[in-house]
């Protein structure tokens, strides 16, 4: 099996967030993300800041735990 894993960071709310308060928080912490001095400094330690839509990121989620997902069936990981 073939993956490719890439580490990533983000901003979570609880399940029942208005929509309203988590456009507010995209907006805020998009402008944090995308300030020229705070993306050059987490350039500088080898990441890449980007901003995403609360959707986009829902959706990069939801395909990180369908791989996952697969490498541990394909594993035969169990838990105990």
């Amino acid at each position: 099996m073939d993956f490719t894993i890439v580490a990533w960071n983000g901003v979570l709310a609880p399940v029942n967030t208005p929509p309203e308060i988590i456009q507010i928080l995209f907006t805020e912490i998009s402008k944090v993300v995308l300030d020229p001095e705070f993306k050059a400094k987490v350039l500088r330690v080898g990441a890449d800041p980007i901003s995403m839509s609360p959707t986009k990121f829902q959706s990069v989620i939801l395909q990180d735990y369908q791989m996952w997902k697969s490498v541990i069936a394909s594993a035969n990981i169990g838990f105990d």
